[in-house]
């Protein structure tokens, strides 16, 4: 199976909780870039910020149901199972091991891009992938000695590793931030996520009627 697999897309995130703009992004990666399939990877302790609202378990189900209808989402739980923080240098270097003759396409939303230097082991990432940057209009990228010289565009991937790119995606206003501040108001989720999603967050915090 692996073998079949020319294209594979990485989509990582602490998906607390998955919503529908990270469904959005996956699917424009599928399109765009032509991928046969994209691993959405779950950071179970991340390092560079608080800890989730939500389980590791209760992240895992919520992916699983927004993934559930299409099939080339592959919602990937490697992260969920450390017990230490979450590197994607680790789990680049595993997928590189299981996927030894697929090009894998690393996805990062602008924000995380401009922050990629303080990233574990940074300087390694590119002996192991791409990096799709997600730009919207008005973002403005930050110049980093890490990846000068090495964007091309979308079309002009022509190596094995080690190339930058920058796709424009539709934007939705939803962040996983602003839902978490919705559950604490007690605010509808509805139109934000997967409606199994929002049944189950309506289980998790029945206090809140509104959801």
């Amino acid at each position: 199976m692996n073998s079949a697999i020319s294209r594979l897309g990485i989509l990582g995130g602490t998906f607390d909780p998955i919503h529908i703009g990270h469904l959005r992004a996956a699917i424009e990666l599928l399109e765009i870039l032509e991928l046969k399939r994209v691993h959405l990877l779950a950071a179970a302790i991340p390092a560079h910020r608080a800890a989730p609202l939500f389980s590791a378990t209760r992240r895992l189900e919520f992916a699983r149901m927004t993934c559930r209808a299409e099939p080339r989402l592959y919602v990937d739980a490697r992260e969920l199972e450390r017990t230490t923080p979450s590197y994607m240098i680790d789990s680049l270097r595993e997928l590189r091991a299981e996927f030894p003759h697929t090009m894998l396409l690393m996805a990062l939303g602008v924000d995380a891009y401009n922050g990629l230097e303080s990233w574990q082991q940074a300087g390694e990432l590119l002996n192991f992938c791409h990096i799709v940057v997600l730009s919207r209009p008005g973002c403005v990228l930050r110049e980093l000695e890490l990846t000068q010289g090495r964007f091309v565009a979308a079309d002009g991937i022509d190596r094995a590793v080690g190339q930058v790119c920058q796709i424009q995606i539709p934007q939705l206003q939803i962040s996983a931030s602003m839902i978490r501040e919705r559950i604490e108001d007690g605010r509808s989720l509805h139109g934000l996520l997967n409606a199994e999603v929002c049944a189950a967050i309506e289980q998790d915090f029945p206090r809140h009627s509104k959801l």
